[in-house]
């Protein structure tokens, strides 16, 4: 009796044995499955992310580096826009300019002076030009003096031709053919 108890305590025990070492290896398992695996995978993906943010931290840090002179040459910028800004007229003062001109003209004593503007022309969304085309006859002086008065307008042209005929030369009278291009914003 005594060795058959000792027989049943050994069996149960093997199968004690047998039942906690497939309950460790389910355990393993199911730790790797349901703890490690996830963990590692949740680690993986913040080591990217963090080097991913490392990366553009230092690209950014790269950009701020860069900020001084981009700041320095967005003010000088400025500076030539806005001396710039002041000769390129609004359109709603471009028929004011028209009729400066032709006012100028009539202060400066020309006769059979035309002012014929030309096709409004679209360069880009913001920027217009208009060719203006002027005739008038005069003395030398006067015309030379129309042409200063012009010329220190604060305003953005470009003289593209002037004919200048001698109409009497013992008087000094001369017939001059005038293009330009007025630039101007909308």
């Amino acid at each position: 009796m005594a060795t058959h108890l000792l027989q049943s305590r050994i069996g149960w025990c093997a199968r004690a044995r047998v039942a906690m070492t497939v309950l460790l290896v389910l355990g393993g398992v199911a730790f790797y499955l349901m703890g490690y695996r996830p963990g590692m995978q949740m680690l993986h993906h913040l080591r990217s992310l963090g080097e991913a943010q490392h990366a553009e931290f230092l690209l950014n840090q790269e950009k701020v580096r860069l900020l001084p002179a981009v700041q320095v040459d967005v003010m000088k910028l400025s500076n030539r826009v806005a001396e710039f800004e002041k000769k390129l007229s609004k359109q709603t003062d471009h028929a004011a300019f028209v009729h400066d001109v032709a006012a100028i003209g009539q202060r400066a004593s020309l006769h059979k002076f035309t002012l014929l503007p030309g096709v409004l022309k679209r360069d880009t969304d913001s920027l217009n030009e208009q060719l203006l085309t002027l005739s008038f006859e005069g003395d030398f002086f006067n015309i030379f003096s129309f042409l200063r008065q012009i010329e220190d307008m604060q305003r953005l042209m470009r003289i593209k031709s002037v004919t200048v005929m001698s109409k009497d030369s013992s008087t000094g009278q001369v017939e001059l053919k005038m293009a330009m291009t007025v630039y101007f914003q909308e």
